[in-house]
């Protein structure tokens, strides 16, 4: 407990820093960090990097000097939001697709698969799935 104590002791917090962020995050809606960012468009991290080169985002730091690059949330939430009306306006475009083939004859019964877990041909038990 007394090694937590002395830990405790030795911080100071740097308050021009929390100012600053505290300051940029009202500002701004929020700030998240470029990782992030490019984790909640589902893009690389270098594309965000591009991205604040070429103007499409704004690259938020406390200094030039500071490698930290923080978004403006209000600004991910805009293309976010921009994303899902291009969708939603690409469904609406779309022409309805047959749910039947023309083909088939519409008192045919449906075959429906049920989850089944998939094993290895040597094992019983469920294989597991990797993501890549």
């Amino acid at each position: 407990m007394k090694q937590k104590d002395d830990t405790m002791a030795r911080i100071t917090p740097n308050d021009k820093y929390i100012n600053w962020f505290q300051r940029e995050w009202l500002k701004e809606g929020g700030l998240i960090a470029s990782a992030v960012c490019a984790d909640m468009l589902n893009i690389s991290r270098n594309t965000i990097k591009d991205w604040t080169k070429n103007g499409k985002l704004r690259a938020i730091r406390f200094s030039e000097e500071d490698k930290r690059v923080f978004i403006s949330f209000s600004e991910i939430q805009a293309i976010i939001n921009e994303l899902k009306d291009k969708n939603q306006n690409q469904k609406k475009t779309a022409p309805a697709q047959q749910t039947t083939p023309k083909n088939q004859d519409s008192n045919q019964q449906k075959v429906v698969l049920k989850n089944v877990p998939l094993t290895n041909s040597t094992e019983s038990t469920p294989m597991k799935q990797f993501h890549t």
